[in-house]
């Protein structure tokens, strides 16, 4: 084989070398893409959920005493919007394609939101009879309890979901960086 055979070989060898070598750097990228974006969108929007869920327990017990200070039509009816509110989360973090763990904490979660949501109307019921110091034994017993119940199932999902992100940060820059080796 002559010299000019030879280099046109080794060119042609180079060439399906850097062909085949951009050609899985794509396929990674796009992978990656696919798969980041799909993850980012689901965990960020259950992290979202997570927090909308003790957002909404903060705030049904500020109603929750706000009714007992000022039992008013206003601060019943923020009340009631709290409480569908964390139904209405828990139910959307439900909808999720979720693990069996969190599956079981949503489930106990499910259970605590409507045990909640009987105390505050027992709360209600108390001031509406004008059993004051009854409903005040309840909101700070009851309540608060079932409050910092659903607030402790609340933070190992967040935690889950952090740990979910960063592992999909860990998976990317690995996979990035055997494409950049490769290439």
């Amino acid at each position: 084989m002559s010299v000019r055979g030879k280099l046109n070989t080794g060119y042609i060898v180079f060439f399906i070398i850097f062909a085949t070598a951009s050609i899985f750097t794509l396929f990674n990228m796009n992978t990656v893409g696919n798969k980041v974006e799909t993850i980012v969108e689901e965990t960020f929007e259950q992290t979202v959920t997570v927090k909308e869920i003790q957002r909404a327990i903060a705030t049904q017990g500020m109603f929750l005493r706000a009714y007992y200070l000022d039992p008013s039509e206003f601060n019943l009816d923020r009340l009631e919007s709290y409480n569908e509110l964390l139904t209405n989360q828990i139910s959307l973090l439900s909808a999720f394609d979720n693990s069996s763990e969190i599956k079981t904490i949503i489930s106990d979660l499910q259970h605590e939101s409507e045990n909640i949501i009987a105390i505050a109307d027992r709360a209600v019921t108390a001031i509406n009879q004008s059993r004051l110091d009854n409903a005040l034994n309840i909101i700070n017993d009851d309540f608060s309890q079932a409050n910092a119940q659903i607030y402790a199932l609340t933070v190992p999902l967040s935690d889950m979901e952090s740990s979910l992100l960063n592992n999909v940060v860990t998976e990317t820059t690995d996979t990035v960086a055997l494409s950049m080796n490769i290439t």
